[in-house]
């Protein structure tokens, strides 16, 4: 099986990465990363029985496989303006990297995202064992409410958030990324969890940043069906 993880940024992507990951294992071989090449994670993945790809922007391979059916494909949604704010205070990046970086993911989400399991952040943060029953159901793998509750507690927000804030860059299993640092099986990056509490974008930036994020993609948002938190 090839599953994409193909989440808007900073909705719960890693959240679901994490659950899949747990649950192919107990089916069989896999091999999992973080790339937006699937050629290259097929061919690293050799033997293995399952594949398992987490991306922000799919490359024209998982795209087709997506539509066609041929890759299981998961995407998580947030309110646009909710996302890029917690983009921007667990990156500290420009606000024209986010613009680019999810007007992107947007070009992409409309590409695939009538052939995917699509899964709102609200959702995730509220009832994990859910999301992650949903994720069982629509892989086929025959996962129940106690495997699903199992398997969503061992990434709740409180247990993310103490092993990230214990993160450090020179620790084993951890790659430097530059801008982050992030666990190389989890993909868990430093102040994954800013709080345990979900905050609105108005919460973390200041209104005129707010109106200019919503301002630059309110088209794109549009036109992909996407919401904004609206307050």
């Amino acid at each position: 099986m090839i599953v994409l993880i193909a989440g808007m940024q900073r909705s719960g992507s890693t959240f679901v990465y994490n659950v899949v990951r747990e649950m192919l294992q107990r089916r069989g071989s896999l091999h999992a990363e973080a790339l937006d090449d699937l050629p290259t994670v097929l061919s690293r993945g050799g033997a293995a029985q399952h594949i398992l790809m987490k991306t922000h922007a799919c490359d024209p391979l998982s795209i087709a496989l997506a539509r066609h059916g041929a890759a299981r494909t998961i995407c998580t949604v947030r309110p646009l303006d909710d996302a890029m704010a917690s983009w921007l205070e667990t990156f500290a990046l420009s606000e024209t990297e986010a613009i680019d970086h999810f007007r992107a993911w947007i070009a992409m989400y409309r590409q695939i995202r009538d052939h995917a399991l699509v899964l709102p952040y609200s959702l995730i943060d509220r009832h994990p064992w859910r999301a992650a029953w949903l994720v069982g159901r629509y892989l086929r793998l025959g996962a129940g409410w106690v495997e699903s509750i199992m398997v969503s507690h061992r990434f709740t927000k409180a247990k993310v958030k103490a092993a990230t804030d214990r993160m450090t860059r020179d620790r084993p299993g951890v790659r430097d990324a530059g801008f982050t640092w992030y666990d190389e099986t989890t993909l868990f990056h430093r102040r994954h969890v800013f709080s345990l509490t979900a905050r609105p974008a108005r919460q973390r930036i200041d209104p005129d940043q707010l109106t200019r994020l919503r301002t630059a993609l309110a088209r794109d948002a549009a036109e992909a069906g996407l919401a904004s938190s609206g307050s």
